[in-house]
């Protein structure tokens, strides 16, 4: 099959698939949020995308994205930063996750960047809710999610 070809079959089977997997839930079954039940309808007519596209097609951060898919699916997707949840385009961890070299920062390190991160983003709160956020957050990365200074 031609690449042309393949593309177009796949698209045509993209909301066929998604249909058949997320069409019904029962009562004591998950149900994705709203927002996630709109993505998923939205990405059902438009096809498959990257975390990046979907960022920018949404108009979400990457990280966001990352978060809602990661909600979705119950773990990182295969192309994000298994430590922060960015999306790479190989490897395991971005370039701002690891060390000079490529090993990932030790939990100190790569937890103060992201609380730092956090105060950037939203500089009204108060650093204790940073650190609860991204302790939260960081709980559900498989790089950290057994880390015993989450755990504790």
């Amino acid at each position: 099959m031609k690449h042309d070809d393949l593309a177009t079959w796949i698209a045509q089977l993209h909301p066929q698939v998604y249909h058949r997997l997320h069409y019904r839930w029962r009562k004591a079954e998950y149900r994705p949020s709203t927002e996630s039940l709109a993505m998923l309808n939205h990405l059902a007519i438009s096809g498959p995308l990257t975390v990046t596209e979907a960022a920018q097609h949404f108009d979400r951060a990457q990280s966001a994205m990352s978060e809602l898919i990661d909600r979705l699916y119950g773990g990182a997707a295969p192309d994000t930063c298994q430590s922060c949840g960015r999306s790479i385009n190989d490897g395991t961890y971005c370039q701002y996750c690891v060390d000079e070299s490529g090993r990932l920062q030790a939990f100190s390190e790569r937890f103060e960047r992201m609380v730092l991160w956090s105060l950037k983003q939203e500089p009204d709160i108060e650093r204790s809710e940073a650190e609860k956020r991204t302790r939260d957050y960081m709980r559900t990365m498989p790089a950290w999610k057994d880390h015993p200074e989450l755990n504790a």
